[in-house]
């Protein structure tokens, strides 16, 4: 199921690259980046992970469906600010990158919140589903951080973050209200 250099899912393009994404593989990122063919693949992430969202936080099936298509148009908001910001504030070191390796790479990034489906498992707006997802949060800051570092060719982690935390902070509020109002 891995390949020679250790990669699981080898045979399964699309979930080798979640796990890659998961893991916070560099190379992975990369890959995305550079694969235009991996562009439906990075929505595709979004949406799964809106969907698991829904899941873990008790959405319910009747709203499941406007919740997801919530969360989905929302992460717009960071992809436009994060690439404003990477592209035109920040100088990168690949200037010829575009939207799509964006819509790719922090497509991809959102892999960690598949696993906020298993947010099912705690009580409704309990102290550890709180915590539960504040940590999944963490990690898909980080990924998003090495997403646009593999993106815009940064060598500073502390560049990427900030441009990460600058599209975050406003995506984590209005997530916050989209689910306060469900």
């Amino acid at each position: 199921m891995t390949d020679k250099g250790g990669r699981p899912f080898a045979g399964f393009l699309f979930l080798s690259r979640m796990t890659g994404s998961v893991r916070l593989h560099s190379p992975t990122y990369e890959e995305v980046c550079q694969e235009g063919s991996a562009t439906l693949q990075g929505i595709a992430v979004v949406a799964l992970a809106s969907l698991s969202t829904g899941i873990g936080v008790h959405v319910g099936f009747g709203l499941l469906p406007m919740f997801v298509l919530s969360l989905i148009i929302s992460w717009c908001l960071p992809l436009f600010t994060i690439f404003i910001v990477g592209t035109v504030f920040l100088a990168p070191q690949r200037p010829e990158v575009g939207m799509v390796n964006f819509v790719r790479t922090l497509g991809f990034a959102q892999a960690p919140f598949v696993l906020v489906a298993f947010g099912i498992f705690f009580p409704t707006a309990s102290f550890a589903q709180s915590v539960f997802l504040m940590i999944m949060t963490g990690w898909v800051f980080s990924a998003m951080c090495v997403a646009v570092r593999q993106t815009l060719g940064y060598t500073s982690w502390l560049k990427s973050a900030l441009v990460v935390g600058v599209g975050f902070i406003p995506w984590i509020l209005l997530d916050v209200l989209i689910v306060v109002a469900n």
